[in-house]
């Protein structure tokens, strides 16, 4: 997603990134979809990108998921200016999870150069466990069968 810095162009961005995954959902309607990674919009905003993304789960009946509150409550930090913000998120379909809150930051600072710490879920279907797992960096776009679900693992950050 692009960085919301308030401008028309980062709200055309950002919603034409909400249609390739409107697009994905709509192709495969027989999948459970996960959507991870960094979405730049916080649950707690009050703007375009968060009213965008709202809207899309929303519509779809898919969830975005809370984190878990056990320690860290953020996964975007930038210490020389003291910014810390909680802007990266699961979304997926309700059937994959048992709660809206299950996702959990990773405080893995040591090893992770990145300026977004990783965050995990564990999805369940037909009784078998996938734990998924995102980091900042790209993942290559899979789909894997999974028990009797078939699961679609597409990160959403670009950059």
């Amino acid at each position: 997603m692009p960085f919301n810095d308030g401008s028309l162009q980062c709200c055309i961005e950002f919603e034409s990134v909400i249609g390739v995954m409107q697009e994905l959902l709509d192709t495969g309607l027989d999948c459970k979809f996960v959507f991870g990674g960094d979405f730049n919009v916080s649950k707690l905003s009050v703007n375009n990108s968060f009213e965008t993304l709202d809207d899309f789960c929303h519509a779809n009946r898919t969830v975005c998921l809370d984190h878990v509150h056990d320690g860290i409550d953020y996964t975007f930090h930038n210490d020389v200016s003291k910014r810390y913000t909680l802007i990266d998120h699961f979304i997926c379909s309700p059937e994959l999870t048992d709660s809206s809150v299950a996702g959990h930051v990773l405080d893995d600072e040591e090893y992770n150069t990145s300026d977004h710490l990783a965050i995990t879920c564990e999805f369940v279907t037909a009784g078998a466990w996938v734990k998924s797992t995102m980091p900042k960096t790209e993942l290559p776009s899979k789909e894997t069968v999974v028990g009797k679900g078939k699961f679609r693992f597409l990160p959403t950050n670009t950059a």
